[in-house]
């Protein structure tokens, strides 16, 4: 059985985290290559992090697998 507690504030979301990928440094038209997967670019860690930032800051990217274990990321809007 758990023990219930009250009055236990939620701890505050982390603010300033950074990119790992700095992709608010990019301009429509830069890319960059990053680990990828060889079958498909949908299961890359960079291109589904692109795809988050661009969906919470209005920017899209894209991404292509451009040798077996390489994609390129690239800023289009």
């Amino acid at each position: 059985m758990v023990e219930i507690e009250k009055n236990v504030p939620i701890p505050e979301r982390a603010k300033n985290r950074r990119n790992k990928y700095q992709f608010e440094k990019m301009e429509i038209g830069d890319s960059f290559t990053a680990p990828g997967i060889a079958a498909s670019c949908n299961k890359c860690n960079a291109y589904n992090a692109a795809n988050q930032y661009g969906r919470n800051n209005g920017k899209r990217f894209s991404g292509k697998l451009v040798v077996p274990g390489k994609v390129r990321i690239w800023r289009v809007e």
